[in-house]
């Protein structure tokens, strides 16, 4: 399962793509505001309004294997401790850096990698998908 954390998600066509060519699931959470999708493997999922709702929703249900997209650093370190592996990238790679650091250093159990990223171009994009397949074979969360 794919899970969106999907308020201001700026890859939510991208993550579609991604499931069809795996034949997962994806839950787009939301608190309101998306179109309601025909596609056979999206779920819209509507939580209560309110700070991290969708989050809540997310923690409680994901776990080893899924992938959660997201750019909530909080939410990244809910699904470390459910036992996903965590890539933070972003074209601010030294805040992805601190913010691996930061939840590294929390307590939690596992490892965040934090890394420069850019996903505004076809080009970029291509560049983050070798950089993830150089760092792992599977992908739990992108953030």
């Amino acid at each position: 399962m794919i899970f969106v954390d999907a308020d201001a998600c700026p890859v939510r066509a991208e993550t579609v793509k991604v499931a069809e060519r795996h034949g997962v699931e994806v839950a787009f959470v939301t608190d309101g505001g998306l179109r309601p999708s025909a596609h056979p493997l999206v779920s819209i999922v509507v939580v209560a309004e309110g700070a991290d709702a969708a989050d809540k929703w997310i923690a409680a249900r994901i776990g080893p294997g899924d992938v959660c997209v997201t750019a909530d650093v909080p939410l990244a370190a809910r699904c470390l401790e459910a036992g996903a592996r965590v890539l933070i990238a972003s074209r601010k790679g030294e805040d992805c850096m601190r913010a691996a650091t930061e939840i590294n250093d929390s307590g939690v159990a596992g490892s965040v990698e934090g890394f420069a990223g850019d996903v505004s171009g076809a080009a970029g994009v291509s560049a983050l998908a070798d950089e993830v397949r150089n760092r792992t074979d599977r992908l739990h969360i992108l953030m």
